[in-house]
């Protein structure tokens, strides 16, 4: 028997379909990320510099928090550990691309 109860769908609609939007987006964005990082050898430049340096990004006078090489390689890290857990169907329980891609509506 179908679900019509309605603060299921409303559930299902605002907050589920909302936050697989995200995490699909957030998948695309991780893998270009990746990809602009492996292909610009970033990390070499980084170490170059010293992976303890800060990163000169105008921070120092816009008010964002200064990073250094160290916190990226540590998003990138990050980053590389949720693509795995998405996408390593040798660990998974379920097939987690599918548990994103199911209820996303934004199709890209």
């Amino acid at each position: 028997m179908p679900n019509t109860n309605p603060q299921v769908v409303s559930f299902s609609n605002t907050r589920v379909r909302s936050i697989a939007d995200r995490l699909f987006s957030l998948r695309i964005e991780a893998h270009a990320l990746l990809d602009e990082y492996n292909a610009g050898d970033i990390g070499t430049k980084i170490n170059d510099a010293g992976a303890g340096e800060l990163i000169v990004d105008g921070s120092a006078v816009d008010g964002r928090t200064p990073i250094t090489g160290g916190d990226i390689f540590n998003l990138v890290t990050a980053v590389q550990a949720f693509i795995a857990y998405v996408e390593n169907a040798a660990v998974a329980t379920a097939d987690r691309v599918s548990v994103i891609t199911k209820p996303h509506v934004n199709r890209f």
